[in-house]
């Protein structure tokens, strides 16, 4: 898992890069809880393993394009909604948003902005994939040394297997 993202992220592939990451996240929040995956369970992974991502959007919103009117979203909500819906279901991200990476000499940009136009989120690439990487990290730690964590772990990896 990290592997493969590590080695998109580092040929400069960056929607399958995030695709990756967003479809991880989807699994694993589905193996926090114990069951099938959610808008939530992907969000409570976040909150829980992803601290920058966090940090950096707490009560933050952007504006979105929606068919005749621009919403206010907060960045987690748009998060799930355009990033991973759209390239998981549509295989692109919808029309409001973005992925970067530093460019070389440059300064360092934030995980997240909204575009130039003022309507969409931007996410960074270059924060994105370290904090999903050690999210993975502290998660694989919890769920050997969390009875909770590795009974949810187990619960789910049952549920899919018995089903197979």
């Amino acid at each position: 898992m990290a592997d493969t993202v590590y080695i998109n992220y580092s040929h400069d592939v960056n929607v399958a890069t995030t695709t990756l990451i967003c479809t991880y996240i989807d699994a694993l929040g589905s193996y926090l809880a114990g069951k099938d995956a959610s808008a939530s369970h992907f969000q409570e992974f976040i909150k829980r393993y992803m601290n920058e991502f966090g940090h950096n959007a707490a009560g933050q919103s952007a504006t979105v394009r929606v068919p005749g009117q621009n919403v206010s979203k907060p960045y987690m909500e748009i998060f799930y909604e355009e990033f991973r819906n759209g390239f998981v279901h549509s295989y692109i991200g919808k029309v409001s948003v973005a992925i970067i990476k530093n460019k070389p000499g440059t300064k360092y940009a934030p995980y997240f902005s909204e575009d130039r136009e003022g309507y969409g989120l931007v996410v960074n690439l270059d924060w994105l994939v370290p904090d999903f990487l050690l999210g993975l990290e502290k998660y694989r730690r919890d769920v050997h040394t969390v009875e909770a964590v590795y009974r949810t772990f187990v619960n789910r990896f049952e549920s899919i297997s018995d089903g197979a």
